[in-house]
């Protein structure tokens, strides 16, 4: 996933709605992958989708 992240954020941010909230259920221990993941697409993300990131990180917080 980070490799995805470096690469493709785009598809990262769509799958954050779903992605968090299943890791913090299921491997609460990983969260740590999230806050890098995170860390990653803040770099990486075209200016374009960064508005959306902004929403999409306060609507699904880690």
């Amino acid at each position: 996933m980070k490799k995805v992240a470096e690469t493709n954020p785009d598809w990262i941010l769509y799958a954050w709605y779903q992605l968090v909230p299943l890791v913090i259920k299921e491997a609460p221990e990983k969260i740590q992958y999230l806050q890098e993941i995170e860390k990653i697409i803040d770099a990486n993300l075209c200016n374009e989708l960064k508005g959306s990131w902004l929403r999409t990180k306060e609507a699904v917080p880690i």
